[in-house]
């Protein structure tokens, strides 16, 4: 597994570079351009998020073109191996940007003597949930074509991965008051801040995504192309 991890790695530093550098850009700009302080983790989660998926997408997007899913089913390793190496990509890449995140913290504190906000524990750890639950969801959807023969399935699964991409990204727009639209300091935003920094929230976000992680993986096992 950690070999076909690894490869991939190799096959789009140039991408997940850029990635990282775009963030760390973003970090700064949040910390000393956005006026109020209580919108700057919101704002950190969003990046972290956004960042990670649009990498992914495009990962999965050059897997299929090129056919790598085809390629890797005739090694001699099970399909499971072959299915995690696709979400864990997911998973390290937004455990990177974190680290990314704290480090630059801590170097901009030194530098400038001030106290920098950033994502709790708990806040973090709904971040994974969220990043497990989108990440499964898109590739459901993209490998119902090869399991789901009734076109009506294909379009609900569609529907479903949408609706969870929508719903886990929402939130966070709200948080932030997105083009002055929602609003500073209301009981939704608190009540959205509640759940994402709390312990009880952040675990039914990862419990919920690695239940979607297994019956993936079985759509996954019941592939009858990878063409």
């Amino acid at each position: 597994m950690w070999k076909l991890f690894w490869t991939e790695l190799k096959y789009n530093r140039l991408l997940i570079s850029i990635a990282y550098i775009f963030c760390l850009i973003c970090f700064v700009t949040i910390w000393f351009g956005v006026r109020y302080e209580h919108n700057r983790v919101p704002l950190f989660m969003l990046i972290i998020l956004v960042t990670t998926f649009m990498i992914h997408f495009t990962v999965e997007g050059s897997r299929t073109k090129e056919n790598r899913n085809r390629m890797q089913v005739v090694l001699p390793i099970p399909s499971t191996i072959i299915y995690v190496s696709r979400f864990s990509l997911s998973i390290v890449l937004w455990i990177n940007i974190g680290l990314l995140l704290v480090i630059s913290q801590r170097i901009v504190q030194s530098l400038f003597n001030s106290s920098l906000m950033i994502p709790t524990a708990n806040q973090l750890l709904s971040v994974n949930g969220l990043v497990l639950i989108i990440t499964v969801a898109y590739l459901l959807n993209s490998d119902k074509n090869t399991v789901f023969s009734r076109g009506s399935l294909r379009v609900m699964t569609f529907i479903v991965w949408l609706g969870f991409y929508v719903a886990a990204l929402g939130p966070f727009f709200i948080l932030t008051d997105f083009l002055g639209a929602f609003g500073q300091h209301t009981p939704l935003q608190a009540t959205l801040m509640n759940v994402i920094s709390s312990t009880s929230g952040s675990l039914t976000l990862n419990l919920l995504g690695l239940s979607l992680v297994l019956m993936s993986i079985i759509i996954f096992i019941r592939r009858r192309s990878f063409v």
